[in-house]
């Protein structure tokens, strides 16, 4: 966990600070180490960082603040926090009631204004306030009974932002959660799901912006299309070491907050679209014993090397080249890829929406390539110089959309189509800077 180099240089710190004020309490210092500590990792406190990397010159120099939490009932005391100036606050308290259910922290007193928690900087001294909702004793799910007697659960009526889902409901095993189940429940910051459960619906987490960690659980077979797109700061999804997951859907994780994903032995279907846009993600893994993919680097293959499955979108390199016995890019191999040029080298095939959105200035196909898929270099915004192989006769619908960069193509011999569609688009359409095309 790095203790051993850590310990000495927060020690060090604290030796300064009580430089600056030798009769300091010892609950003071640590609430200032908190104040003034940076976020690493996953959002807020987690197990690899704690609350995040101590910023000695924020500890010492920077001016402080007080920030008061107004719990709005006379059941608990307010608390008073320090905080370092322009500087995000890491402990921020979670209150617990009896007959209520804490709601979050607000900026006004009618709860309108919410904190954006572990983002939120502050100038001045300041008051947030809690807010308290009403939740019944009953079960606050809907649901239904599926013709094996297991339960499915439809939607979530509570107002909970962590939640348990029961192993069981009127005794029967809750095997499913259903398609949209959970969508658009912002409040949602994790959700402990249960045991028996076999599959996660379509959709079903979708939109859930606030959760920041799930746990699969071992009997689950199947995640399905857009399970969990667009939880922005969903940074860690973990699998038991018996997973039983066989397959993740289309885009189940797009646009998450993911920086490091391991592959359960059992899975054997998955693709890149399953993480588009996931620009934190560095790392890919593959747990020992999966016969279907591995990890060259980080890079997520099939077993064979012969498919590039995923490229992890978080990582800076400027360039990357493919090994020789790669011949198929996956589709969203690289979709957001921030890397500037790659080597195909002996790829014949170049799946659709291989790399859409990616940072690429120039790409070269060779020609091995005989098929492009549709969209494969859509919104490359920065690619200026494209070189098309001689082994293909087709460009596709959508290969260039909007590839605001690229003012010329040579188009050679080989070539018999080019293509457009309304779901793709013209294969260079809205290329605004396109002044030449050369047919040879």
């Amino acid at each position: 966990q790095g203790t051993s180099s850590a310990s000495p240089i927060v020690a060090a710190s604290v030796a300064l600070l009580k430089c600056r004020d030798r009769y300091i309490e010892n609950d003071s210092v640590k609430e200032l180490l908190y104040a003034s500590s940076y976020d690493l990792g996953s959002l807020g406190k987690d197990f690899y960082y704690g609350y995040g990397a101590l910023d000695v010159s924020a500890l010492i120099l920077e001016a402080r603040g007080t920030v008061t939490f107004d719990m709005l009932t006379d059941e608990l005391d307010d608390i008073e926090q320090t905080f370092i100036r322009n500087h995000t606050l890491q402990n921020i308290p979670e209150p617990t009631r009896n007959y209520a259910v804490f709601d979050g922290w607000y900026y006004d007193i009618h709860c309108t204004e919410e904190l954006n928690l572990y983002a939120d900087v502050w100038t001045s001294d300041l008051t947030l306030y809690a807010n308290w909702v009403n939740e019944d004793d009953g079960v606050p799910y809907t649901y239904v009974i599926l013709d094996d007697g297991t339960v499915e659960i439809r939607s979530y009526t509570g107002h909970r932002r962590y939640i348990t889902i029961p192993d069981k409901i009127e005794n029967r095993i809750v095997s499913s959660i259903g398609d949209f189940a959970f969508q658009g429940q912002t409040r949602l910051r994790e959700v402990n799901l249960p045991k028996y459960l076999k599959r996660i619906g379509l959709n079903a987490f979708a939109d859930c912006n606030n959760l920041l960690s799930v746990s699969i659980p071992d009997g689950v077979e199947t995640i399905e299309n857009y399970t969990f797109a667009n939880d922005a700061r969903l940074s860690e999804v973990t699998f038991g070491q018996n997973s039983s997951l066989k397959s993740i859907g289309n885009f189940a994780f797009q646009n998450c907050g993911l920086i490091n994903f391991e592959l359960p032995v059992g899975l054997s279907s998955v693709n890149g679209s399953a993480f588009s846009g996931c620009t934190r993600l560095k790392n890919y893994s593959v747990r020992k014993g999966n016969v279907s993919f591995l990890s060259v680097d980080g890079v997520l293959y099939n077993a064979t090397e012969s498919t590039v499955v995923a490229y992890p979108a978080g990582r800076t390199s400027k360039s990357y080249a493919l090994p020789d016995k790669t011949v198929s890019v996956g589709v969203y191999a690289f979709a957001y890829a921030k890397f500037e040029s790659v080597s195909l080298n002996k790829v014949t095939v170049i799946g659709g929406c291989a790399f859409i959105n990616s940072s690429l200035r120039s790409v070269s196909i060779p020609d091995c390539v005989t098929a492009i898929g549709k969209s494969a270099f859509r919104y490359n915004f920065n690619l200026s110089e494209v070189t098309l192989g001689k082994g293909i006769d087709t460009v596709p619908a959508g290969a260039f959309y909007m590839d605001y960069s690229l003012s010329a193509v040579s188009v050679p011999a080989n070539v018999r189509y080019i293509m457009g569609d309304m779901e793709h688009g013209g294969a260079f359409e809205k290329c605004f800077a396109l002044a030449s095309v050369t047919f040879e």
